[in-house]
């Protein structure tokens, strides 16, 4: 989700190129901390291919809702992000967990990723 939301703020900021050169690196380097993480818990293994496997999947979905500069992320993308942590997590406490999603934590972590955008990256020439 995150990915994607950096990638549409991106867009009118930053040539094909250098919008491409950025989310790869993004990506990879996300890759490469999610394999350390999954190697620390379950043990050796190849995971960085299916992390970006996913980010492309879920970036395909996530493309089909609407996105604006002042708003950021639509509802329905929100909702979207609320229905997979949900489907995601077990039983027991998934019922409220949509709601929290789109209401509290989409929002506030978009926020936040805002924020470090704009002290961090600058397209300029």
């Amino acid at each position: 989700f995150l990915i994607h939301v950096v990638d549409r703020r991106i867009y009118h900021q930053s040539s094909p190129d250098q919008r491409t050169e950025y989310i790869s690196a993004l990506v990879n380097d996300l890759a490469r901390l999610v394999e350390d993480s999954r190697i620390d818990v379950q043990g050796e293994g190849e995971y960085q291919q299916a992390f970006i496997d996913k980010v492309n999947t879920r970036s395909s979905e996530y493309a089909r809702f609407s996105f604006s500069e002042q708003e950021g992320s639509s509802f329905a993308m929100r909702c979207e992000l609320g229905n997979r942590v949900q489907a995601s997590m077990g039983a027991r406490d998934n019922k409220w967990i949509p709601d929290y999603i789109v209401g509290r934590e989409a929002p506030e972590i978009e926020s936040s990723v805002v924020r470090s955008l704009r002290g961090l990256v600058s397209f300029e020439d």
